[in-house]
């Protein structure tokens, strides 16, 4: 044994690198399914700059991490050349323990060298001490090394970036699973890349009716559920699953990730400014209201919020030409099964438009707000339809009155489009040379945004 490891860690560094004596990943680790984040990862790994993947517990960063090994090593890369290392297993860890780990790679499998571009992927790095301050050590002084590392507790990697790191990370975001990627990992018998997004009217059309009712049913489970993977692979009655969402997601979130970090004197005080968050979902954020209703100071309000935004847990979306005004910004979850954890309830109309926000949410979606209110408002570069209203509608048949705050919106901006998302409605309606798109909010979210604009275009 090296004299400068712990055999114990040791030995789990050899258990999880399966690849310098194999070749390749093993079955075990890996998925079939690939996201499309998956992407933007290996879009990133031709420069220098350190790849992060930040996100909730149980999203999938260590899948991802292990397909981009897979993917490397079927593109040449000399699998000596790839060091994988998890700190959520090594509990013993100090400031040290990459030091020590760096120089058994080096000495033991690199011999003594680093002349070819390396590949050193960290999960879990915010359980490292200092591990910011290491990891730019290492980044400004070996410029063959590529990182990638991850952190389910985001507000750590931030903390980090913004102190050592600035100019030199790449933070990718990687949220729960949207409906379209629950439908490619569940054996629903349709091909999603086969859909012409130009036609909505076709695609709906051309699904078979039992696929349609499995979609619908999948969609239901998807608002009650939410969108971490495992509530799809496993079969969860729910209240296990909210159990489980509840002890192994939310509190080792909090008491672990941000309590253990920060030394919150208070952590009840997080956890009820999360619970509101739950309980008032698609509401206004106000610090002063929200603090004299938990019995909290705006300055404590405005502190706690800033750990639950850092962590993915919740968001603000801003109001469309007021995004100064954070009062007036609305609030949701990172994921609607959490949500419904919380609160241990089921579903409604809120956590649809819960879900249509997460998935609008690269867009940059904002609400608009007069006498009347639009819940989305998005931007696009198409000069035909430089600005797209989208309103949340989770019933059966939606009424006139349903409809008054798109008119209004759309007359005011001289905006010719206009979606209004329901549960099985799909139809277009005229008004005064205006269009109102119907669309199901499951088919919406079957598909890409840019893709519905296009059609709709």
């Amino acid at each position: 044994m090296f004299s400068g490891m712990d055999e114990d860690i040791l030995n789990k560094i050899l258990r999880r690198n399966t690849w310098w004596a194999t070749g390749k990943v093993a079955n075990v680790r890996l998925k079939e399914y690939k996201r499309p984040v998956f992407d933007r990862i290996n879009e990133g790994l031709g420069n220098k700059r350190i790849i992060s993947l930040n996100g909730l517990r149980r999203v999938g960063k260590t899948t991802l991490m292990y397909q981009t090994i897979d993917h490397l090593l079927r593109n040449k890369v000399n699998p000596e050349n790839i060091l994988f290392v998890s700190f959520d297993e090594i509990i013993t860890a100090d400031h040290k323990t990459l030091d020590e780990i760096f120089e058994w790679y080096l000495i033991k499998i690199r011999a003594g060298e680093i002349k070819e571009k390396t590949y050193i992927v960290i999960d879990e790095i915010h359980f490292l001490p200092q591990w910011d301050r290491t990891l730019k050590s290492y980044h400004d002084n070996h410029p063959n090394i590529k990182f990638i590392i991850s952190g389910s507790a985001s507000i750590r990697l931030q903390k980090g970036c913004r102190e050592s790191l600035v100019g030199r990370i790449d933070d990718i975001m990687v949220l729960p699973f949207m409906f379209r990627e629950i439908i490619e990992i569940t054996d629903i018998d349709i091909d999603l890349n086969k859909i012409d997004p130009r036609d909505l009217e076709k695609t709906y059309i051309t699904i078979p009716e039992e696929t349609k009712l499995r979609i619908k049913a999948l969609f239901e489970k998807y608002i009650l559920f939410g969108g971490l993977p495992e509530a799809y692979i496993e079969d969860y009655g729910i209240d296990i699953w909210q159990e489980y969402l509840f002890n192994d997601v939310i509190k080792k979130i909090v008491f672990e990730d941000m309590v253990s970090t920060y030394s919150i004197r208070k952590p009840a005080s997080l956890v009820k400014l999360l619970k509101y968050f739950a309980y008032n979902l698609c509401g206004y954020y106000e610090a002063t209201n929200i603090g004299n209703h938990l019995d909290m100071n705006r300055d404590m309000v405005e502190y706690y919020l800033n750990y639950l935004t850092q962590t993915s847990l919740v968001f603000l979306m801003p109001r469309l030409g007021k995004e100064e005004l954070r009062s007036r910004e609305k609030m949701y979850v990172g994921d609607v099964g959490i949500r419904n954890a919380i609160l241990g309830i089921e579903g409604d109309g809120r956590v649809v438009e819960n879900a249509i926000y997460l998935h609008l949410l690269p867009l940059k979606p904002r609400y608009w707000k007069n006498s009347s209110e639009v819940d989305f408002v998005v931007e696009t570069k198409d000069a035909l339809i430089p600005i797209i209203p989208i309103e949340s509608k989770y019933v059966n048949k939606v009424r006139e009155k349903d409809t008054r705050s798109l008119r209004e919106f759309m007359e005011k901006f001289k905006c010719s489009k206009g979606i209004i998302l329901t549960k099985n409605s799909l139809k277009t309606e005229e008004l005064n040379q205006k269009t109102l798109h119907h669309i199901p909010a499951w088919l919406f979210l079957l598909l890409s945004p840019e893709d519905v604009f296009k059609a709709i275009k």
